[in-house]
């Protein structure tokens, strides 16, 4: 089975992050504030939903388009049911100009509330072609989740409801990450995953962000996911083994996502892989265009709210990134991409014949790490697309 998508002509795709957070994980390193703190959470939805109305009106009025994409990240949007308010009013307000919403991603954490997921399912499914719930489980493993600082309980009810719910509008998709350290606890969680059997599953590695308790912990002790993926081989053979058991009953669609069907495949995410557009809304919410500048040299603009103060304030940055920086980023999206189908990175090295190992922990470290030594990855990444004829 394989599942890929180009991005129509005829779509757009909107971001929205919600900052907030109940708790606060120690690995986590999006932007997020404390729902403790005492914020007016009611007053940031109304002044989000302000925005996207005077954008939309803007950008949108007289386009000749057929469906928008909405995607809700955060944070914790789940962790409030102003949250739902506020959803309900955007689609009514979309709804009011016979706006077509082809898919809505959401992620919540694997803490919301029965009741929560309820009420949203109620709200929104008869409004859109498909809702995709994306929920943080991380691990099954309380060893795990103790060791990267996830200060969250899974409500198995609530996992135990989606796997049995069947909506035809519905898909689900569960987020694993991949601890070095316990690598062992990742094929249990694997198989964890055949029991739910979700839409669609993303596995991620742990990594040490420099803006975050886990770095600071990970500094003073002396562990290094990075380090232990890349020089320890078993933890890395463990790893390939764990997808491979996913991929019989998984399609592999992105170096970090399977999926059942296209049912699971998250057409947004796709968009942001692909180098698309999309217009993104809330505190330090960034989308992204593309501008032809001067002697038509390619410029890529990101546009950033800011912090929570200068997003209440209404200010809006724009960052300018270079050429060498939109082709890097574009190398290594496509490079992601360019191996969903792939048994595994060594066979896809092997294709190319690029055998030497310290070159593939080279270019597996820095593509992960940094943007640093761009000639290396996107040389490689330029390869890997000829190769497979991109």
């Amino acid at each position: 089975m394989k599942l890929f998508y180009s991005r129509r002509v005829d779509e757009e795709f909107f971001y929205f992050h919600i900052p907030f957070c109940k708790a606060l994980c120690d690995y986590c390193n999006f932007y997020k504030i404390p729902q403790t703190r005492g914020l007016d959470l009611k007053f940031y939805y109304e002044r989000l939903l302000t925005y996207f109305k005077i954008v939309f009106e803007k950008e949108m009025i007289g386009k000749e388009y057929n469906k928008l994409n909405l995607y809700f990240g955060g944070g914790t949007p789940s962790d409030s049911f102003y949250f739902l308010e506020f959803l309900e009013q955007l689609l009514n307000f979309l709804e009011g100009w016979e706006v077509s919403i082809g898919e809505l991603n959401l992620e919540i954490s694997e803490s919301t509330s029965l009741t929560w997921i309820k009420e949203l399912i109620r709200l929104v499914v008869h409004k859109l072609n498909k809702l995709r719930i994306s929920v943080g489980v991380q691990s099954f493993s309380s060893s795990v989740r103790r060791f990267i600082g996830r200060k969250r309980e899974t409500n198995f009810e609530l996992l135990e409801f989606l796997r049995q719910a069947d909506l035809e509008r519905v898909a689900i998709n569960l987020d694993l990450i991949y601890v070095p350290y316990y690598a062992k606890f990742f094929l249990e969680d694997v198989e964890q995953i055949f029991y739910y059997f979700p839409d669609s599953v993303s596995v991620y590695w742990l990594e040490e962000k420099l803006d975050t308790v886990f770095f600071k912990k990970a500094k003073v002790s002396g562990f290094y996911a990075k380090r232990d993926m890349l020089e320890n081989e078993d933890v890395f053979d463990i790893f390939f083994t764990g997808m491979k058991r996913l991929r019989e009953k998984y399609a592999w669609y992105e170096l970090s996502n399977l999926a059942r069907s296209v049912k699971g495949v998250s057409l947004f995410n796709l968009n942001y892989w692909i180098g698309n557009k999309w217009i993104a809304f809330g505190a330090a919410a960034s989308g992204f265009r593309l501008l032809e500048g001067k002697k038509s040299n390619l410029r890529a603009l990101t546009f950033k709210s800011g912090n929570l103060d200068e997003f209440i304030k209404g200010i809006v940055k724009i960052d300018y990134l270079v050429k060498e920086e939109i082709v890097w980023w574009f190398l290594t999206n496509r490079l992601r991409l360019a191996l969903w189908d792939k048994e595994d990175w060594k066979n896809a090295l092997t294709q190319l014949e690029i055998k030497a190992q310290p070159l593939f922990y080279k270019l597996l470290k820095e593509f992960y790490t940094s943007f640093e030594n761009r000639l290396l990855i996107n040389s490689f990444a330029t390869k890997l697309m000829e190769n497979l004829k991109f």
